[in-house]
């Protein structure tokens, strides 16, 4: 009997290991969040490091850098939170195989920006 992608998650759920990734990716990826909001709020420490433009626009309270920073906000929660729904998906097959998909979405864009 051969398995399914869906067979293997269900392994995959079982394994505290995997779980315990998924929820230290999770609690880092919350945190990385955190420090958007932070500075979306106003607050400067760190903002240094992001340099250029976006530093000085977000040490001038400019709008549109402030709306960036919540849209990065809740974006990086998002990604943040797709590695444990894809071991834990509630629902059908359909939202299960939707999960998956953008969690392996996720993962390209992440190894992408990492090389650059």
């Amino acid at each position: 009997m051969t398995s399914t992608r869906f067979e293997a998650l269900d392994r995959a759920r079982l394994n505290s290991s995997g779980l315990r990734f998924a929820l230290a990716g999770m609690l880092v990826g919350l945190l990385y969040a955190a420090l958007s909001v932070y500075w979306g709020l106003g607050g400067t420490t760190l903002l240094g490091t992001v340099g250029g433009s976006l530093e000085r626009g977000g040490r001038a309270g400019d709008l549109v850098v402030v709306l960036a920073l919540w849209v990065a906000a809740v974006l990086k929660v998002i990604a943040a939170v797709l590695p444990l729904l894809a071991i834990y998906c509630l629902g059908g097959a359909r939202w299960q195989r939707l999960v998956v998909v953008v969690t392996w979405i996720e993962a390209a864009v992440l190894v992408i920006y990492g090389w650059y």
